[in-house]
C-alpha cells in the first residue's frame, strides 16, 4: 500500500463530528496518527508532540 491509497482509504471514513466544532479534517488527523504509530509513538502524549 502506498501513501496515496492510504489517503484514499482514510478519506472514505465518515466524519460524525459537528462541522462547526472542527478545526482540522479527519483525514489529516488520521494521517498524522498513522505516521506517529509507524515511527513508534505508542502513547497519546508522544503523538501530541508531532
Amino acid at each position: 500500500m502506498n501513501a496515496f491509497s492510504l489517503i484514499e482509504h482514510l478519506s472514505k471514513l465518515p466524519d460524525y463530528r459537528q462541522p462547526w466544532k472542527t478545526d482540522y479534517k479527519l483525514t489529516d488527523i488520521l494521517r498524522l496518527i498513522t505516521c506517529a504509530m509507524i515511527t513508534g509513538a505508542k502513547q497519546g502524549k508522544r503523538m501530541n508532540t508531532i
